[in-house]
């Protein structure tokens, strides 16, 4: 019988044993732990600069709320005293939201106290021009996500720290963001302000990261129901987009009324109007890469993207702010300019530097002598930035290149003709000339910084300003200044075009 006992004991233990892995595991399964706070604070950053909402003012908000916690050790749900819901404490007395998905879903708990945020800024007092991507200019409106009460009106002594003043706190102390308060005497005393109050903006002031869109760009409507649109922004209604309609960006942004608008259409319906950009998403855009929409030179890209000539990222970014690179720029000429590497083999002693898949166009580049490196070191450095001198040089022999190309498929030309023709242009950039010619140069250029131009690049600096392809800024070339993806662009176009005109012309 005491054997009998002792087994059942074990076997007792053993089936508590797994049950208690199985309910640990059924945990794990069902999300019922936090997730790391990096990956809380990332989520909220992208739902809150979707939202229109600063970021740092939402994770401060989740930090004061509940210590970015959504459920407890145990596993059960993080509730507030009365009875508040996860990550962001959302009282749902009323049952408006989904208290299911409150609990167990924290992207739903995160847009849900995003949209609160949001019903409280503009209602409850407004500052200065209420720009949204201001930080002072939330003031009120997280004063009032916690309740406008007079606890939080710091005059009335009623707590150590607002609530506003804990998230203030938490911004600068935890993300380093400073954010200006509010002057207190410009309070009442007692209670709270009229929901009406209107203050100036505290200085000095300080910026979020609310995400804008631009011209091209394809948002994606997410509403509950429908999404107003307007015939101005902030005007009169104009008719509605139901959720999951598709818009492109034609105009703005526009600030009315505390929001960011844009004008957009339904290419689908051909409904056009203003919409706040609070309750839309980016999906895309009409151009071929997804960061050039705010670019100067898009339509140079676009052009050259049209013609296969540059691909972008494989996150479908082009990166038209960065500064080009030799091989960059070698797979531009080649590709635009149609050159071959047959028969040319690389000798830099930095060959093995250059990308697989840019190896075929450095061929094509020095086989063409445009683009060629150090030659004191025999080095291409394929990584290297290009400079504006040195892209003018480059400008000069791509020229040079087509020109001596196109005569020699006339053959109209004898030996003579082009020996002296060599006399007179580059070839690897270096020129032999007297120190007269070199002063005459210098003063047709009339730059402010042409003495900063290397003797070597001085005549193709003439020759790229004289082709209207690359010239100075206010007064100032800034030789050694690096060219940028978005500037190589508009020169790889206006070469293609220059070339394209002359050869139409003859």
């Amino acid at each position: 019988m005491k054997l009998l006992r002792k087994v059942m004991s074990i076997t007792l233990s053993i089936s508590i044993a797994l049950i208690f892995i199985f309910n640990n595991t059924t945990y794990a399964s069902t999300q019922k732990i936090n997730p790391p706070r990096e990956e809380i604070e990332k989520k909220i950053e992208e739902i809150a600069r979707e939202k229109g909402i600063p970021s740092v003012i939402l994770k401060s908000i989740a930090r004061v709320e509940s210590l970015y916690q959504q459920f407890k050790p145990d596993g059960s749900v993080f509730r507030g005293s009365m009875g508040e819901i996860g990550l962001m404490q959302i009282y749902n007395r009323s049952g408006y939201y989904d208290s299911n998905r409150l609990k167990y879903d924290i992207e739903y708990n995160i847009e849900v106290s995003a949209d609160i945020l949001l019903s409280k800024w503009n209602n409850y007092g407004s500052i200065g021009n209420m720009d949204p991507n201001i930080l002072e200019n939330w003031y009120f409106a997280i004063w009032a996500y916690n309740g406008w009460a007079s606890v939080n009106n710091p005059n009335t002594g009623k707590k150590i720290n607002t609530y506003q003043e804990l998230v203030y706190a938490v911004a600068e102390e935890e993300y380093g963001q400073k954010i200006t308060p509010v002057d207190t005497s410009l309070l009442p005393q007692t209670g709270t302000p009229d929901r009406d109050i209107h203050i100036e903006t505290p200085q000095p002031v300080h910026y979020g990261d609310i995400r804008e869109y631009y011209q091209g760009d394809l948002l994606e409507v997410e509403v509950g129901n429908n999404l107003t649109v307007r015939n101005t922004p902030g005007g009169e209604i104009n008719g509605h987009y139901i959720d999951g309609t598709v818009v492109e960006v034609i105009e703005g942004p526009e600030l009315a009324d505390g929001r960011y608008w844009y004008k957009v259409i339904d290419r689908t319906t051909s409904l056009k109007g203003w919409v706040a950009g609070n309750w839309v998403k980016k999906v895309g855009t009409i151009y071929p890469f997804d960061d050039i929409s705010r670019s100067w030179a898009k339509d140079y890209i676009v052009k050259l993207s049209e013609m296969n000539v540059i691909s972008g990222s494989s996150d479908g970014n082009y990166y038209p702010d960065q500064p080009i690179s030799n091989e960059s720029m070698s797979i531009l000429l080649a590709k635009a300019l149609s050159l071959d590497s047959e028969g040319f083999d690389l000798t830099y002693n930095d060959s093995v530097l250059i990308s697989p898949w840019a190896k075929e166009y450095v061929k094509a580049i020095s086989k063409a002598n445009i683009i060629t490196g150090n030659h004191e070191f025999h080095l291409f450095n394929p990584q290297e930035s290009i400079t504006r001198e040195e892209m003018a040089i480059i400008i000069e022999k791509a020229f040079k290149y087509m020109d001596e190309k196109k005569e020699s498929k006339e053959d109209s030309i004898s030996e003579k003709d082009v020996t002296n023709k060599d006399d007179d242009k580059s070839v690897d950039g270096e020129y032999e000339q007297s120190a007269s010619t070199e002063e005459s140069i210098k003063d047709y250029l009339d730059y402010d910084d042409v003495d900063e131009i290397s003797l070597n690049a001085i005549k193709a600096v003439k020759f790229a300003k004289e082709m209207g392809i690359l010239e100075g800024k206010n007064g100032m070339f800034k030789p050694n200044e690096y060219i940028t993806k978005a500037e190589a662009s508009k020169i790889m176009v206006e070469i293609i075009e220059k070339i394209d005109k002359d050869e139409s012309t003859n």
